[in-house]
């Protein structure tokens, strides 16, 4: 489960279908002559000469934000794969964060190692994946074959988390986490314990039980925020790994009991990202980063529609600067859906990707290319509720368009 922007996507969806407005020439221009055409998405294409325009496009850049319209496009799978071996083998980017357990993933890649044939840690790493993603046929090769690959030959990309959700925790990796706690102390191990595990499940149930908490729930959320804090204290060093996991736990405690409250719109991003700086400063220190996330996620302007809403990619540009290089994947029609299809793509007539030539399957186009200002609004098919106008150059530096999107597939 994926807690909050639900609400926020169909909302952009509601007030991106009610207009009528016509695409402005300048970026219908761009989208029909101004991009760079790829010529393929497959992970197994390894001849990189077309993905050098968008090698070029990021140039020296630190962060690279990677995102999708929809967690079950498994065409966007493929070529966010296809992408990650280029940016490691090419570009020096050797850490690829994914939108995932922020604990169980630094956890396990902490200890993991890829000198030998270890299936069972590369089963691990994955299963702190979401399955959206981990249990994808079209993420087979990146995550149970590329990976593992690239600490055989010395060169690894490290993989690790940064939603504060505890996805993989809620589905069996806590050992780690409870041993952690139990050398910790100073809270009764028991309770804390029993707290804890409550919590995690509460990143396995649906949004509409987490809407009205019940009374006991509430409180024992409540009792373990204060055992959270108290161990907190305790921890000098605030940049270990010690400290972050606690305080990742507090954040999801903290999202559980605020999930109505829209002053909490923003806070797991904002969680996001605080998580994506104590890896760049501190676990990954000097190392370039791609993130595996939602578009919802990876923008670099707020929103404010009825709710403000303020996301990650926002706060990461608040504090890197022009060193963050995001780029979102849409497509102009197909289909979307976690294994099977629940989901008709269709782009808005006035939008983006009717723009674009029919007959073209992939193309990148660079928005700092373009000659609009970061003012024009335009509708794009970059959410999964639907197309949205919104000035969307303020939000991504790029568009990786694909023409047709297709649900991902199960892993066999």
């Amino acid at each position: 489960m994926m807690l909050n922007n639900y609400t926020l996507i169909s909302l952009f969806f509601l007030i991106g279908s009610c207009s009528i407005a016509k695409l402005p020439v300048g970026i219908k221009h761009f989208a029909q002559s101004e991009g760079e055409v790829l010529s393929s998405i497959s992970p197994l294409d390894t001849d990189f000469r077309d993905l050098e325009v968008i090698g070029d496009a990021i140039g020296d850049r630190r962060i690279v934000l990677l995102g999708e319209a929809s967690h079950g496009d498994g065409q966007a799978f493929l070529a966010k794969s296809r992408l990650i071996k280029y940016l490691h083998e090419q570009k020096g980017f050797d850490v690829l964060a994914f939108e995932a357990d922020f604990i169980a993933l630094n956890q396990l890649t902490y200890s993991y190692s890829g000198s030998q044939d270890s299936i069972e840690s590369v089963a691990n790493l994955a299963l702190a994946i979401n399955s959206i993603w981990s249990g994808t046929e079209e993420c087979r090769e990146l995550l149970f074959n590329y990976i593992p690959q690239t600490y055989r030959d010395g060169n690894p990309l490290q993989v690790a988390g940064i939603d504060p959700q505890p996805y993989g925790l809620a589905i069996g990796k806590r050992d780690s986490l409870h041993k952690l706690l139990r050398h910790l102390g100073g809270v009764a191990p028991r309770t804390l314990a029993e707290d804890i595990d409550t919590l995690i499940s509460c990143a396995l149930k649906p949004a509409n039980q987490l809407v009205t908490l019940d009374t006991a729930l509430a409180s024992r959320l409540n009792r373990l925020d204060g055992n959270i804090r108290q161990l907190m204290s305790g921890i000098h060093d605030k940049s270990t790994l010690e400290f972050r996991i606690l305080q990742n736990l507090r954040y999801f405690c903290l999202q559980v009991l605020h999930f109505s409250d829209s002053a909490y719109y923003s806070f797991r991003d904002s969680c996001m990202a605080e998580n994506v700086t104590w890896l760049l400063d501190k676990k990954f220190s000097g190392k370039k980063i791609v993130i595996w996330a939602a578009n919802s996620h990876i923008g670099k302007y707020p929103t404010n529609f009825k709710l403000d809403f303020k996301p990650m990619g926002k706060y990461l540009v608040d504090y890197y600067g022009d060193e963050v290089y995001s780029l979102a994947i849409t497509a102009r029609t197909g289909t979307s859906g976690v294994f099977r299809v629940t989901r008709e793509i269709e782009s808005h007539k006035q939008g983006f990707e009717n723009a674009v030539p029919e007959n073209l399957d992939y193309v990148f186009f660079d928005f700092n290319q373009s000659s609009d200002t970061q003012e024009t609004s335009f509708f794009l098919n970059a959410l999964s509720g639907g197309p949205v106008e919104l000035p969307w150059k303020k939000h991504f530096d790029g568009i990786l368009y694909i023409r047709e999107m297709a649900a991902s597939k199960k892993k066999l």
